[in-house]
């Protein structure tokens, strides 16, 4: 296994090389492909690419372009004139690429593509990008909802766990509906279904989507309440501030997120999705043990 990043980790990693790469430059992709190349052979059985741009402004920022953009572009170019064959590309997308839809019609990785904010943007951008240069190479495009693990990884989740423990005002306090919710998925469940994308690589379609995420989605009035139990012992109040910041627009809605909880930047309403994939249900023989085909999205 190779891991082509930025930066080598701090410990080696067993059965696995590093090779850096800026994905912003054509010279250094094309020489760090070259380099894997010479180093481990002129054929790929899968190449799982997970790099992107993102931050949590919510704001436009030239780097999705660079980077999430023309960085996989640039990528998708480079594996083709570098190597034999590759036999899987496996972009790594996001669930919120999706239109949301109203309570008792689920969507499907067929659902209309709306997405709300720069970050999602850029990933639907470059699906399409990567639906129109993949060429001969086979494509497996993963919509995964919000990862986390036992130490969080979640930065939402981790400003909200932080400011309940400090007891912060706006810790009792949401912008938006608290009994919609979003869902998750463990790092786990991610690793599983990307193992299982490849190890039956000659199963799956050669072109494909698949939402990822967990069956349960509790509110987010459960999940801030339970936290709070949690975290000190005591019950946890919520209160729903639905100020008229909510109602102003994205800017005014991104002021007033810097100060109460709410959720994604972007998203200045409330409406819910049920999702239910479809591209996983003949593929329920190779589907995680703990990933589900469906799971419910709810923005605030």
């Amino acid at each position: 296994m190779v891991g082509l990043d930025t930066i080598k980790p701090k410990k080696p990693l067993d059965d696995i090389e590093t090779v850096l790469v800026d994905l912003t430059s054509d010279d250094n992709v094309r020489n760090a492909l070259s380099e894997t190349r010479h180093r481990f052979g002129a054929q790929l059985a899968s190449v799982i690419h997970l790099a992107a741009y993102y931050d949590l402004s919510g704001e436009p920022n030239p780097k999705y372009q660079s980077v999430t953009v023309e960085g996989t572009r640039r990528l998708l170019r480079a594996l083709q004139r570098t190597f034999d064959k590759v036999e899987q590309f496996v972009f790594a997308s996001t669930m919120l690429v999706h239109a949301p839809t109203q309570p008792g019609r689920p969507i499907t990785e067929d659902w209309p593509l709306e997405p709300k904010w720069a970050y999602p943007q850029s990933k639907v951008e470059t699906e399409q990008l990567v639906r129109a240069e993949h060429g001969s190479i086979p494509i497996v495009i993963l919509r995964p909802a919000g990862v986390y693990d036992e130490r969080c990884r979640s930065a939402f989740l981790a400003q909200q766990i932080g400011r309940i423990y400090e007891r912060q005002p706006t810790s009792y306090l949401f912008a938006g509906d608290p009994s919609h919710g979003q869902p998750s998925l463990h790092l786990d469940d991610l690793i599983d279904a990307v193992e299982r994308v490849v190890n039956r690589r000659q199963d799956v379609p050669a072109e494909v989507a698949f939402l990822l995420g967990e069956i349960e989605t509790p509110s987010y009035e459960t999940l801030q309440r339970r936290i709070g139990e949690l975290v000190h012992g005591e019950p946890w109040p919520v209160v729903h501030c639905r100020s008229p910041w909510s109602r102003q627009g994205p800017g005014s809605r991104r002021r007033c997120s810097r100060m109460i909880p709410s959720s994604s930047p972007g998203w200045s309403r409330s409406p819910t999705t049920t999702m239910s994939s479809t591209s996983a249900a003949p593929a329920r023989s190779w589907a995680g043990r703990r990933i589900t085909p469906c799971w419910r999205r709810c923005p605030p």
